[in-house]
C-alpha cells in the first residue's frame, strides 16, 4: 500500500513515525537506516518477511509513503527535470543492485554502473538537494520522484489540492480530490482487468518469522 504525503509535511511525519512505533513490532525503514537506500518512508512489520523480484533484500510485509513534490518554475521544465531524477535513481538503483542473476545488457550496466567512482550515499544526497530545490517553486504540477511509473506520476496540481475522505476497512482515509483522473493516469482503463498475464504480484513468498528469522509458515501471493 502506498501513501503520498506533502513535501511541507513528510519531516514532521518522519519524527512522529520514530517516536510512535518506538517499542512496537514496526520499524520505520528511512535513507539512514534502509538496506536499499531509500528516499521515502517505508513502515515495515518486522514479523514477517517478503521475498520477491522487486525486493533486493529480504524485508516484510511494509507500507511506503511517498514525498510530493512541485515541480520546477516555470512549468515547462518540469519533464525535463524529472527526466534528470529519474536517470539518476537508475544509476543508484543499478549501482545498487546484485548484478549476479541479472543476464545480458542488465548485467553489463549494473557492472559498469558499480565502477564509477562515487558513493551511492553521495549520489542520493545530490537527488535529495536537486529535489528540494524546486520542491516549493512550481504550483502547476505535483510529483512523487519515488513512484514506479516514474513519468505517469507527474500529476496536475489539483488533482492533490483538497482532500477528499474515503471509507476503508472501517476507518476513514485522506484521498486524492480526484481519484479518475489519478487512476487513469496511472493505470489507463483502471476498471478493466488486465490480461491473465500481466497479473502478477510483487513478491513471491510471504511468511511470518520466528524470533530466529526463520519461516514459521509461508505462502506464495495470489495474483
Amino acid at each position: 500500500m502506498d501513501f503520498g504525503i506533502p513535501r511541507d509535511h513528510f519531516d514532521r511525519l518522519t519524527h512522529l513515525l520514530t517516536d510512535a512505533l518506538h517499542g512496537t513490532p514496526y520499524r520505520l525503514h528511512t535513507y539512514h537506516n534502509s538496506p536499499n537506500k531509500i528516499n521515502y518512508l517505508k513502515v515495515v512489520d518486522t514479523r514477517t518477511c517478503i521475498r520477491g523480484a522487486w525486493e533486493t533484500t529480504d524485508t516484510g510485509v511494509n507500507i511506503d509513503l511517498f514525498p510530493l513534490d512541485r515541480g520546477p518554475r516555470p512549468g515547462f521544465l518540469t519533464r525535463p527535470f524529472a527526466a534528470y531524477v529519474y536517470l539518476l535513481l537508475f544509476v543508484k538503483d543499478y549501482k545498487q543492485l546484485d548484478a549476479s542473476p541479472r543476464r545480458g545488457l542488465k548485467r553489463l550496466i549494473a557492472d559498469t554502473l558499480k565502477r564509477l567512482p562515487f558513493r551511492t550515499d553521495t549520489l542520493i544526497a545530490h537527488i535529495d538537494r536537486c529535489i528540494l530545490r524546486h520542491s516549493t517553486g512550481g504550483r502547476e504540477r505535483c510529483i512523487n520522484y519515488f513512484g514506479h511509473w516514474r513519468a505517469r506520476e507527474i500529476f496536475p496540481a489539483d488533482v492533490f489540492s483538497a482532500p477528499v475522505d474515503y471509507a476503508f476497512e472501517g476507518m476513514t482515509l485522506s484521498g486524492v480530490t480526484h481519484p479518475d483522473a489519478y487512476l487513469a493516469q496511472l493505470y489507463g482503463d483502471y476498471m478493466q482487468l488486465p490480461p491473465p498475464e500481466k497479473r502478477l504480484a510483487h513478491t513471491d513468498t510471504i511468511f511470518w518469522a520466528s524470533a530466529d528469522a526463520s519461516e514459521v509458515a509461508s505462502r506464495a501471493p495470489s495474483a
